[in-house]
């Protein structure tokens, strides 16, 4: 119980952290300051995982996100509606993403490939290994989840991001004119 509260708490720190650093980089509204966000923490994870070795990029994204919710706390008035819609969404994605991870992709690449970089202390290729031969964005942002020994962190900001993008979606279809129709 104690690990899934804490996964819970950290799937909303790092959700808060990637707004708060789109929004400190320029980006309006949460749709687009996660997706800046996002971009401002896989890269620099990447480029010292790639460098260096995959703790030590997983260590940078843990700070990353941890700065991210600081600046986030200090960014304007919106900040306590989005407390609440992300708690809401956490908390209604929460019996998903806490459950154990079962499925195919989830386990060879979206936490597979991390957790390969991490035991074996590099992100060299494996050629048996498909899958690491796609984009790995998201993989960047699982390596801090995996290296913190918590999963279910990567599964819960998969799951915003899902949130994040139905939003979205529902805001463009209201603003190109669907109106109630729009849900």
């Amino acid at each position: 119980m104690l690990t899934a509260l804490v996964a819970w708490g950290l799937t909303l720190l790092g959700g808060l952290g990637l707004v708060g650093l789109g929004r400190a980089a320029g980006a309006r509204g949460i749709p687009l300051a996660w997706v800046l966000g996002w971009t401002l923490v896989w890269w620099p994870v990447a480029l010292v995982a790639s460098l260096v070795a995959p703790a030590a990029g997983a260590g940078l994204g843990a700070g990353l996100l941890v700065l991210g919710a600081v600046l986030w706390a200090f960014q304007g008035r919106e900040r306590w509606r989005e407390l609440g819609m992300g708690t809401l969404a956490t908390a209604v994605g929460a019996p998903l993403f806490l459950a154990p991870p079962h499925f195919f992709d989830s386990l060879v690449y979206h936490l597979g490939l991390p957790w390969s970089w991490l035991v074996n202390g590099t992100m060299a290729p494996m050629p048996h290994n498909l899958f690491e031969y796609f984009p790995l964005a998201g993989s960047m942002l699982y390596l801090v989840a995996v290296w913190l020994g918590l999963p279910a962190v990567a599964a819960g900001l998969h799951w915003l991001s899902f949130v994040v993008a139905l939003g979205a979606a529902w805001e463009l279809a209201r603003r190109l004119g669907a109106g109630a129709a729009s849900w």
